[in-house]
């Protein structure tokens, strides 16, 4: 049914769905939490970012782009699953690679080009902000630590928060 996968959604304002008549089906309180511009997870925060660690991203994105809170809970959930964010697994190999008598190694349980392209996202809607959430996230600890150390200074953040630009490359660049 309908509910149960409203249920396993990340936030609440994607957890909304049209019910056979037209009108809206909001089991989590999304269409309010739009109102309030308010990202929160959907139940418990801790189970939707353990079910996928890259959705702590997407609240950052979301938050940058449309210009919304984090609700404490669910940024309280961040904080505590962001040191999981550089998770690794065994890798699967293909039926062609055990084939061809490949090892199996591992990868990363979250892919870095999905972070790339969630941080990239964040930070080209809003760069102030994004950072602002990356670093107090622990995010930026996780998987900037370099920059993270940098940060520690006001003055090596100060000018993004009066930055115009939505360019990638400035943004990457006045970073690095």
């Amino acid at each position: 049914p309908i509910e149960r996968d409203l249920e396993r959604r990340d936030f609440t304002m994607n957890a909304l769905a049209y019910d056979q008549t037209g009108e809206i089906l909001d089991l989590f309180g999304g269409t309010k939490d739009i109102e309030h511009k308010l990202i929160r997870a959907v139940n418990d925060p801790r189970e939707r970012f353990g079910e996928d660690l890259s959705r702590m991203l997407r609240a950052i994105r979301f938050a940058a782009q449309l210009g919304f809170e984090i609700e404490e809970a669910t940024f309280e959930a961040m904080k505590e699953k962001m040191p999981l964010i550089n998770q690794r697994r065994a890798r699967r190999l293909t039926n062609v690679e055990r084939e061809r008598g490949k090892k199996g190694g591992d990868e990363f349980v979250v892919p870095r080009e999905t972070i790339g392209k969630e941080m990239a996202k964040a930070l080209v809607a809003n760069s102030a902000k994004a950072l602002d959430l990356l670093k107090t996230s622990g995010a930026l600890r996780e998987l900037l630590p370099e920059i993270d150390k940098l940060a520690q200074d006001d003055e090596y953040l100060k000018p993004f928060t009066t930055m115009k630009t939505r360019d990638a490359t400035v943004i990457a660049a006045l970073m690095l």
